[in-house]
């Protein structure tokens, strides 16, 4: 999908001038164009494929972190840990709605799964749901001043890198 399209022609969802906003509409976008082409993921994971068409959007997720006020490193490693994670979540919601469920019989002794399995589920409230949650609680985190006396809270705040 990326792989075929010049950098110049990839059109990103127009700024809103809200960085959180602009970083959910990123990856809104994301999750549609992924959804629209589900063999793409799974090529790039086969080819390990990385094209200049891919860096328009790289650039553009981690100058939104770069507004956020955070420095340059934390906005880094915010904008890898995103980016990761919401990669991953496109492409397990597809295996999801690909795989086989498990039969009664084996939901049986497991009622929380068996909930979990059969209930109706909004997956575009879902992913609004953790997208935000990520967006917010990495910001949070990583923007929260560093007690130097609280070591172990700080490490957990910060990762070492």
């Amino acid at each position: 999908i990326f792989a075929s399209v010049p950098p110049e022609k990839l059109i990103l969802p127009p700024p809103t001038g809200d960085w959180r906003e602009d970083l959910w509409h990123v990856a809104r976008w994301f999750r549609e164009t992924a959804r629209a082409h589900p063999a793409v993921s799974h090529l790039r994971r086969i080819h390990k494929v990385w094209t200049p068409s891919l860096l328009p959007m790289t650039e553009h997720w981690y100058s939104l972190w770069r507004q956020s006020g955070l420095g340059l490193d934390d906005a880094v490693l915010a904008g890898s840990t995103t980016s990761m994670a919401i990669i991953g979540l496109v492409e397990e919601e597809q295996l999801f709605i690909e795989m086989d469920r498990p039969d009664a019989d084996a939901l049986a002794w497991t009622p929380n799964a068996r909930i979990a399995f059969q209930r109706d589920h909004d997956r575009d409230a879902e992913f609004e749901l953790v997208v935000r949650s990520l967006i917010d609680g990495i910001h949070a985190r990583l923007s929260a001043p560093c007690d130097v006396s609280e070591a172990g809270d700080a490490a957990a705040r910060r990762p070492r890198r």
